[in-house]
């Protein structure tokens, strides 16, 4: 399997519950060559009341929807500054054109959020409606934490997937990223494991940066 994103030097994971751990999937990721880091997520849901709440979190704080390439540019820069990474040009531009094809077709399902301070872009977050709705990508950079921007923009989220029709939302969440999802009303109901295949082997003793997929 890592043949095929070997062949397009992309890097891949893999999530393992427990019940996967139980029948030996672990194993055969590692002798494929996919490594644990040690941590664990946290597999969270909410149930959507039917009235609308409030999408904000903190006065100061802007959720918009983005469709234009260039704010899905910043989009993407904004997530990565959240993590503290900084994109080269090539993988900027690449993602930038991945993701405005996603945020602008209506059959993708996905939408992406910019919140802003004082028009400056501060944090991220994506949804994605299915056949559930899923929380993706939430960040904030260092400088804007613990101002309400990521309460912001999942209760703008969620807002959208009510209004869609949904009655559950679900996200993964690092363990910071969890008291936020526990203090907005998310339970937790299991665990992932990740393994990561990478297509450099010297990248592969570099423990990634996590992001929450509700992250």
């Amino acid at each position: 399997m890592e043949q095929t994103f070997a062949q397009r030097s992309m890097p891949f994971v893999w999530w393992v519950t427990q019940e996967d751990s139980e029948d030996g999937l672990e194993a055969r990721l590692r002798n494929h060559g996919l490594v644990y880091y040690g941590e664990e997520s946290t597999g969270m849901a909410i149930a959507l009341p039917m009235r609308r709440e409030h999408a904000l979190g903190g006065e100061s704080v802007s959720v918009e929807r983005i469709f234009e390439q260039r704010d899905v540019r910043t989009w993407f820069a904004t997530l990565l500054e959240s993590v503290r990474l900084t994109p080269d040009e090539r993988t900027l531009e690449l993602a930038t054109t991945v993701f405005s094809h996603l945020a602008s077709d209506k059959l993708s399902g996905w939408h992406l959020y910019l919140a802003r301070i004082d028009d400056r872009p501060v944090g991220t977050c994506a949804l994605h409606l299915g056949s559930t709705a899923g929380l993706y990508s939430v960040g904030t950079i260092p400088a804007a934490r613990r101002q309400g921007v990521g309460t912001a923009l999942t209760k703008r989220a969620l807002a959208n997937a009510r209004s869609a029709g949904h009655t559950i939302a679900s996200l993964t969440a690092s363990g910071p990223g969890a008291l936020l999802y526990g203090a907005l009303g998310f339970k937790d109901y299991c665990r992932f494991r990740e393994y990561v295949w990478r297509p450099f082997p010297s990248h592969q003793a570099t423990k990634p940066r996590a992001l929450d997929s509700g992250r």
